[in-house]
């Protein structure tokens, strides 16, 4: 049982927001009580959602507040109980049962248009319409398609005509001439522009990442043969030149002379 004092506790805080409308108030907070009290109790028996604890009172409280511009002020003097709204718990009315999902029955032209990716009508279907031409026609093949298709798009921002293949497509697509296709779709390329250029951008700086990981990774094979060879010449210093002075170079699995006439398979451990 929630104790007199902990209610008016409560109370006080929705009284002294701001924009306190008494009866409204109290109402909305019996509304958010008995939602909280709903979504605790899930499928519970209705006796257990006509209990109502503080923590539901509370937690209802402080959704409300949120709305109230400014905090509760610290120096108010305390409302005497003859003061407090008159509600309690018992007088709070139930909140009415959500409403029922209404299940709309689509058109087959709606179902269809929905099917392409198609609006139904208007410029939308044009826009849409040259979406899909850019994919049917190849442009998000590749990243050098895309790169292309960027330039033609900036291109025609700057005044050039459409490409053909594409105006050709979204003719087929739309039934709309090219005047109109031309004066519904300049407006609209820059958002096209900006998604290919991130997406250029993206594999692009993949690509780099790619290089610089495998540039590493050739710069420590290097290291790893330079030191090898440099092993392999301080043995081969070791043993001396060739009967003819030379010095060593690798030469298949083995070394041969400098001057071509002395070899050695294997150098010793």
């Amino acid at each position: 049982m929630i104790k007199g004092t902990a209610l008016r506790d409560l109370a006080e805080q929705l009284v002294w927001a701001p924009g306190w409308a008494n009866g409204r108030d109290v109402g909305t907070w019996a509304d958010k009580t008995y939602r909280h009290v709903a979504m605790a109790a899930g499928s519970s028996t209705q006796d257990q959602l006509n209990v109502v604890g503080y923590a539901h009172l509370q937690s209802a409280l402080e959704q409300l507040l949120k709305h109230k511009s400014t905090p509760i002020p610290p120096n108010k003097p305390r409302l005497a109980a003859d003061e407090l709204p008159a509600a309690t718990i018992d007088s709070m009315a139930m909140p009415p049962p959500p409403p029922a999902v209404q299940t709309q029955v689509k058109e087959k032209d709606e179902i269809e248009a929905e099917e392409t990716c198609l609006p139904v009508d208007g410029e939308d279907e044009i826009y849409a319409a040259l979406q899909l031409a850019c994919v049917e026609l190849g442009y998000d093949a590749s990243h050098e398609k895309r790169i292309e298709l960027k330039g033609l798009l900036r291109g025609v921002q700057a005044g050039e005509p459409f490409p053909r293949d594409i105006l050709e497509s979204i003719k087929v697509k739309t039934r709309e001439g090219e005047g109109e296709i031309d004066k519904a779709l300049r407006p609209q390329l820059s958002p096209v522009i900006a998604s290919f250029t991130a997406a250029i951008e993206q594999e692009e700086a993949l690509r780099a990442e790619i290089a610089r990981l495998e540039a590493e990774a050739r710069a420590e094979e290097a290291r790893k043969l330079s030191e090898e060879e440099a092993k392999a010449q301080a043995k081969l210093q070791a043993m001396g030149k060739c009967p003819a002075g030379y010095a060593w170079h690798r030469d298949g699995c083995g070394w041969r002379c400098n001057g071509g006439s002395h070899y050695v398979g294997s150098l010793p451990p």
